[in-house]
C-alpha cells in the first residue's frame, strides 16, 4: 500500500531529493515528479490510487468524507487542495479512485496552494 507522509514523502521517494528524471517506476508503483534547479523533487505524486496510508491512518475512498470532515480544504471540482498538509487530491467520485495524489514542497506553495491561485 502506498504510505504518503504529509510535507515529507511518499515511500521511500522524498521531498528534496535528487532526481534527474520527471516520472519513475519503482516497485510497480509510478512516481511523478516536478524538479528545481538544482534537481531536487518539489512536487510528488502518484496517480489511480485506490487507497493509501496517510500519517499513518489508511485512507480508503470510503472513508474521504471523514478525512474532508476533519481537516480543512478548498475544492474545485474534483481537486481538493489542504494547504496546510501540502497535499492535493483529485478524485473521481464515479470510479471512487484517487485520480491523484500530490504532495509538494513550501518552495512552490504559492503555485500548488489554491489560496494563492486567481479564481
Amino acid at each position: 500500500m502506498i504510505e504518503v507522509v504529509s510535507n515529507t514523502r511518499i515511500n521511500g521517494v522524498f521531498l528534496k531529493q535528487k532526481k534527474r528524471c520527471l516520472q519513475e517506476e519503482m516497485e510497480g508503483i509510478k512516481y511523478y515528479f516536478e524538479l528545481n534547479k538544482e534537481n531536487e523533487i518539489v512536487t510528488l505524486s502518484v496517480r489511480n490510487v485506490e487507497s493509501f496510508i496517510f500519517d499513518g491512518q489508511i485512507l480508503t475512498f470510503d472513508m474521504v468524507d471523514s478525512f474532508l470532515s476533519q481537516n480543512e480544504y478548498i475544492r474545485r471540482g474534483d481537486l481538493y487542495y489542504f494547504a496546510h498538509l501540502n497535499l492535493n487530491l483529485y478524485l473521481n467520485f464515479e470510479k471512487e479512485k484517487f485520480l491523484e495524489i500530490l504532495i509538494y514542497d513550501e518552495e512552490v506553495a504559492n503555485e500548488y496552494n489554491y489560496k494563492h491561485m486567481a479564481d
